[in-house]
């Protein structure tokens, strides 16, 4: 078609030279008369030119994705990182899980998908359902949250144990454990709105760590009613029973998986913020051991520890927040403000690292404050 084009040209006689004759007598014979009219015409086309030989940027990029389309195709293929949070388990201690969520809003890294283990459940999955972080900061320090999760003390649960006795001998079918649990469940499906009852509504990502005590497998739960799964996340041995989900029977899933890096990695997650609330593991005098329960958390500690090295593998950042000396089973306020503390200057200190992973670019409001509204923050004391 373009040799066609060439051809048709050639053939067609030229008329510029009479013309330009002609032009050349008239500029001789009126020169002084016609300059203004040809400068004129001259202006004009000289616009005209300009427009023309200016680029249209639309028009560019149009020609640029069809000269390059591998160059275009690489543009609109990139994305922003999706971000997944893995909160591990630790009683007490998962309240610094609040203080990483606090400087992540503030600094706009946006979280995509949230897996949690116990209590890193818990506190990640009111986050995930939507509730504001002074909230859950609130739940915590004034006690709403530890009450329900312990509601008596562990000496008197154990003084009325053998009250229960008969009823095991009359063919009562209860589960081994000190604790049910459903007061907890209950006071954890007020705590979301109605219509988040169920985890597959949360506005994030969200799963349960657990563990079948059936198969003996870890189970993400990521489906079906929010309190139950946290319930059965939290199910701690000896202290909670067991709690039965279909055909299966769940237990806190710290026993395996007490930092799910490896599940909110399976949920799509590109880069992954393990926050570890392990106690480190340092020598300790023989005469702490005389301490009634010192024996129990020093073995529960040590396994949590053992546990999590494999899954730290598994994370691109570390958040470990310096919470030496907070029990699990603590229900002190003092150590709930202590440990949200703990979990800001951690995150804090990642935080350059953090940043620098996701990009700048990718954040969502830099040097904003993310922050829900707090309101009604007096019936939390409640």
């Amino acid at each position: 078609m373009e040799l066609d084009i060439v051809k048709s040209s050639r053939g067609k006689k030229s008329n510029l030279c009479p013309k330009a004759a002609l032009l050349a007598v008239l500029l001789w014979t009126f020169g002084p008369g016609l300059s203004p009219v040809l400068a004129q015409k001259t202006d004009v086309a000289s616009q005209i030119g300009s427009q023309i030989s200016q680029p249209d940027p639309q028009i560019n990029s149009q020609i640029d994705s069809h000269i390059n389309p591998q160059l275009n195709a690489s543009v609109s293929n990139k994305r922003r990182p999706k971000i997944g949070l893995a909160l591990g388990g630790g009683g007490m201690r998962g309240a610094a899980h609040i203080g990483v969520l606090e400087v992540l809003e503030r600094e706009g890294v946006h979280v995509d998908y949230i897996a949690g283990t116990s209590m890193g459940s818990v506190v990640g999955g009111l986050y995930a359902a939507g509730v504001p972080i002074c909230q859950l900061e609130e739940r915590f320090t004034h006690g709403n949250v530890m009450k329900h999760f312990m509601t008596a003390p562990i000496s008197v649960r154990l003084a009325v144990a053998p009250a229960f006795l008969p009823l095991k001998a009359m063919g009562s079918h209860q589960y081994d454990g000190l604790y049910r649990g459903n007061i907890f469940r209950k006071f954890l499906d007020k705590s979301v709105p109605q219509e988040d009852k169920n985890i597959e509504s949360f506005k994030i990502p969200f799963c349960a760590v657990a563990l079948n005590l059936i198969d003996g497998k870890p189970y993400a739960l990521s489906k079906g009613n929010f309190g139950k799964a946290l319930q059965a996340s939290c199910a701690l041995p000896l202290l909670r029973r067991p709690v039965r989900i279909d055909d299966k029977l769940f237990v806190d899933g710290g026993v395996l998986v007490n930092l799910p890096t490896r599940q909110v990695r399976d949920m799509g997650a590109d880069i992954v913020i393990a926050v570890d609330i392990d106690e480190s593991i340092d020598n300790i005098p023989m005469s702490d051991f005389e301490k009634l329960g010192s024996v129990v958390h020093r073995v529960i500690c040590l396994h949590l520890a053992k546990v999590d090295q494999e899954s730290l593998k598994l994370a691109d950042i570390v958040i470990h927040p310096d919470l030496n000396g907070i029990r699990m089973v603590s229900t002190k306020r003092k150590d709930a403000k202590t440990a949200v503390a703990a979990g800001i200057a951690a995150c804090e200190k990642a935080l350059p690292e953090i940043l620098k992973l996701v990009g700048p670019e990718n954040l969502m409001v830099e040097g904003q404050v993310l922050k829900a509204p707090c309101e009604n923050l007096d019936t939390l004391k409640n």
